[in-house]
This record gives C-alpha cells, structure tokens and sequence, in this order.
C-alpha cells in the first residue's frame, strides 16, 4: 500500500514539473541581442522596436528688455536609420540618436537608454515607448490612475498583476525626475505601453527657475542617461525584497539630514483672534469688539490676555511634559481664508504692532519654561494689493511686494520666473530664531504657483525636497514639518529626509508615517494632530505603534483639552513618556 502511494505521489510530481516550470516567467535575449518575456509559452514583450513618440526642442533669444524669451518645435520622430551591435538597439532621428541597452536575468529585463542631442537647441521633453508587454489578469485589478508613476522625490514603480506572477515596472534613475509606467492598453486587450517621458515640474538643483516645459532636459551636444526594469516575482513575494537595491539608491541621493531626537508631543497654539472684529480691534483679539488695540490702555490690556494666554498655556503643556509649542496665527486672523495665515514673521510690525509689542515677552515666557519655540512659515512673499488688500503672492520675487533677493536674479530672468524659496524661508527662519529662538516651524501649504507649458500658465505645485534640504542645510538644528506631501500628482516620499509630514487622525486617510515611507527610510516619523480624535478608539493601537516607533503627536496646547489625557497615554503606552 505505501509503495502504491509513493509511487502516485512520484508520477505526480513528475508529471506536475514540467507545468511549474511553463509557469516561471522567462526572461532572455535572442543571438541577436532581442529581448523576449515568456510566461507558460506565452510571448509577453511585443518584438517591436521602442519608439519615440515625441520630441521638444527649445531655443532661447533675448527681447528688448534683454529678457529671455523661449520658442519650441517638434522635429520628425521617424528614424532615419536603425541598427543592432550585440545588445545594443541604436536609433537615429535628423535631431540626435536614442540608443537602447538591454540586459536579461532569470526574472528581470534591465533597459538602459541613451539619449543624445546632436542640435544647437535643447530638447526640452520627449516621450518614449520603451517597449509593450502583456499583461494576463491585469485589466481586471489595475486602476487607471495606478499605471504611471512620478519620480519626483519618490521612486517611480509600478505593480501589476502578471498570470499569477506580479510584474514591477522600475524607473532606476532616482535624477533627473521622469514620468514612468504603463500607459493606457490597447483597446480590448491587456497589452500595455511601457512609457517614459520628461516634463515634470521641478527645479533644478540651485536654480531659481523654473524651465516651462519642466525636466528633465538635454542641452546641445549633450546626453541624457535613463535606466529602467522589469522585475518578475511571485504575487505573494514582498515587495520590499524585490526593490532593495533601489530604496539603496534612493537613501543615497536623498540621505537622512534630519536630527531630532526628541519625540515627545509637541502644543499647538491658535491665538484666540478672528472673531468679534472690530475699526478697534481689527484683528479681533480674544473675540473683543470693545478692545481698542490702537491705545496705550487698550494695548496693556491686550498684553496682560496676551501673557495670562501663555500662562494657562505652560500649565497644559506641562502636563503632557510637552517638548514645545508652535504659534499658528502670531499676526492674527484678520485677513480671510487663503490669506488667514500670513507665515512670515518679519511682518509681524506692520500686520499686527499690537502683538508685535509684546511678542518677546510671550515667547520668553515659554522659554523660561524650559520648552522649545515655533511658528508657522508660508513659501511665498506677502504684499498690499491697491484694491485686493493683502495677499500671498504666487512665490516669485516680484518687485513691489517686499522683494528682497533681486540682487540674486539672473539679468535675464524675469521677475515672475524668479522663486528664491531656501533664500526666503531661511530669512524668515533666521528671524524668528534671533528673536525669540524658534526652532520649530510648521509650514503651511508648502506650495507656489509656477509657469508652466509653452504658455507659461501658472499651476500649484509642492515644494520640492531640494527646498527642504537646502532649508536644513543652512539650519540643521530645526524641525520643519511641512503640510502636506501630495496633492499635485505626486508623492514626496523624499521629504522625510529633511523633514517630519503633517497628518490628520481624522483626515485625509493617512495617519501615520507610511509604511511605503518606512521601507525606503527605516527612521522616518511624521508628526500627528489628533485635533477631535473622532477615530481614536479606532485607531489607537496604531498610534501607539506610531509613536513607539518615532512619530511625534500634536495637541491642543493653550487648555486642558479633554483629549490630551488619551494623548499622553498613548505616550506612556509606548513607553515615550512615565506612567503618572
């Protein structure tokens, strides 16, 4: 009886290894240097050749104020020749050479590709089919908006399924930035564009401007090296494994330079103003039309609220043994939403003088205390429109509105191309910190308004990670915690190496540091406002593992907020701070 069955279970494996084996993705190139997938006798990479589909080319003159003024063609993109040498596919168009490179693994099909511009002009974008592959079962669970990728301050990689297998579309050029992915199937097939193109909007490392048509760019005479892969595993095989060499390469460009080893919860501090405004209380401060802020009795009653504020504020802190606090609204809220938070302290005098008075005193008092400092910065210049009031300007340097690094701006560049960030957001952080030591500083909606496209129209944008780590070079001792990390088609996981991402717990359906951040950069934390904690009990264990690992959790700092109990617990839970 048991040989029978050993006998069954022998035939069955013998007759099972040739299906396992069909079943492996097959990756290899002909004696012709031809790359071919194979999955289960089936052809998943399309033998035609890559194509370009697409060139730009730019070309800069001077107008009469000696300004530079940017005109553009699209050459022919048919080749005039093609050719083979070993592995190498070698394309020449009237405008240049694209040469492509492919090396094949067991599971993996390397392509490297070189583009070079023989012409006088700039190839100023392009776009490239680098290949078409098939896809079994991916039409089913791809969504369309999953299939391209940004490699701006992230790594561009994009998952599908693959006949059992995954398949993982690798953008391996961390610099210049690329969109990468799988573009849209031919119709009623699962046959998928493997596409790459430039144009994405981001500066170029100590520029300050913005190139229209966006990186990355060939100057004349010059070459653009890209390299990319295909990478095959089994569906429940980690990702994490799969992409080890790039987060490598990623943790390389965009090395850790943040150094804040304090953890603990950090005040949120909204002066009480906006309501009640009145001709004598414009900013209307502690919601009282009747206190009049232009007179000295007015005034010494805005200063005892003001320090009696910051009393009530230590008491709450201390409680919560808090590291600091961050002032959201030092200027008021006497302007409307957008313009609501001003972010620049330098302005502070003209904004609001009343508080401006006694700002020194109020922050020393925190100081004092033994906690850290604060405020909240913006990017862009504020300045008095004749008609509009005040407003946030796009993020250019413009004459007019408080400009203060046009001795920085290229002859030719004008005015509305000229975005100084790092030098702006470090004068305003070299201002806050000489007068009242803040080394804390959120800041609100980290984006500007930037020309872009042939017409130069101006589209919101998030600061690139380059801002940041020039913000920290200049000041490695600050926590930056900017706003937002999406929001503009991309994800910054970048900046976590230069700074700690705000999050909502009941907002925006992230909540801790990702886990896709973490893969890339193991000592990323994020800092977490709780606010109402609507989800709290829901997600509490989470945050205790947040916190545990490094995140940091904001809390209403001005009162003893009924949260703020559960705030410490989740502290003393993890073990960041002592049980009381």
């Amino acid at each position: 009886m048991m040989m029978s069955i050993l006998f069954r279970a022998t035939l069955f494996l013998v007759l099972l290894a040739p299906v396992l084996a069909a079943d492996v993705p097959r990756v290899q190139l002909d004696g012709n240097g031809v790359p071919s997938i194979t999955l289960d006798g089936r052809a998943l990479l399309d033998p035609a050749d890559p194509a370009v589909l697409s060139v730009v080319l730019e070309d800069i003159s001077r107008n009469a104020a000696g300004e530079e003024v940017r005109t553009y063609q699209r050459p022919d993109v048919k080749p005039t020749a093609a050719s083979r040498q070993g592995h190498v596919l070698r394309q020449d168009y009237p405008w240049g050479r694209v040469e492509y490179a492919y090396t094949a693994s067991p599971d993996a099909l390397a392509i490297a590709v070189a583009i070079h511009n023989a012409t006088s002009s700039t190839i100023a974008d392009f776009t490239i089919r680098l290949a078409t592959v098939e896809l079994p079962g991916a039409a089913a669970s791809l969504k369309p908006n999953e299939t391209m990728a940004c490699s701006l301050d992230n790594l561009a990689v994009v998952e599908a399924p693959c006949g059992g297998w995954k398949l993982l579309a690798c953008c391996q050029t961390i610099e210049p930035p690329l969109f990468f992915g799988l573009g849209r199937p031919e119709k009623n097939t699962e046959r998928y564009p493997l596409m790459v193109r430039g144009g994405v909007v981001a500066m170029e490392a100590g520029a300050f401007e913005f190139h229209p048509l966006g990186l990355p760019r060939v100057a004349p005479g010059k070459s653009l090296n890209l390299a990319f892969s295909l990478r095959f595993a089994p569906a429940d095989k980690p990702s994490l494994q799969i992409l080890a060499d790039l987060h490598r390469a990623f943790r390389e460009v965009h090395a850790s330079r943040l150094d804040w080893k304090d953890r603990r919860p950090i005040g949120q501090l909204f002066l009480p103003s906006g309501q009640n405004k009145s001709p004598a209380n414009p900013r209307g401060w502690f919601g009282k039309a009747d206190l009049n802020v232009s007179t000295p009795e007015g005034r010494a009653q805005f200063r005892k609220l003001m320090l009696d504020y910051a009393d009530r504020s230590i008491k709450a802190m201390s409680k919560m043994d808090a590291q600091g606090m961050i002032v959201w609204n030092l200027e008021g809220e006497e302007n409307p939403h957008p313009i609501t938070y001003i972010g620049d302290p330098r302005m502070l005098r003209t904004l609001a003088p009343e508080m401006d008075e006694v700002a020194d005193e109020f922050f020393a008092r925190f100081r004092d205390a033994g906690f850290r400092t604060g405020c909240t910065l913006r990017p862009t210049q504020i300045y008095k429109h004749p008609e509009k009031g005040w407003q946030h300007g796009t993020g250019s340097d413009m004459p007019g509105r408080n400009e203060q690094f046009q001795h920085l701006k290229p002859a030719d560049l004008p005015a509305w191309r000229f975005f100084p960030i790092v030098q702006r957001m470090c004068d305003k952080i070299d201002y806050a910190r000489k007068r009242w030591g803040c080394t804390i500083f959120y800041i609100d909606t980290n984006g500007i308004f930037v020309p872009v496209g042939e017409k130069t129209e101006f589209k919101w944008r998030l600061l690139d990670a380059l801002v940041l780590k020039g913000i920290l070079e200049k000041h490695p001792d600050v926590l930056l915690i900017p706003e937002l990390c999406r929001g503009d088609g991309t994800f910054r996981t970048a900046y976590w190496a230069y700074s700690a991402v705000y999050f909502e717990l009941d907002y925006g359906g992230i909540w801790t540091t990702p886990g896709r951040v973490l893969d890339i950069m193991p000592g990323a934390f994020s800092v977490i406002a709780l606010k109402d904690a609507k989800n709290y009990d829901a997600r509490r264990a989470d945050l205790v593992e947040a916190v545990r690992r490094g995140d940091i959790l904001f809390f209403r700092g001005w009162f003893d907020d009924s949260i703020n109990p559960k705030i410490r617990s989740i502290y003393e839970d993890a073990g960041r701070l002592p049980r009381k």
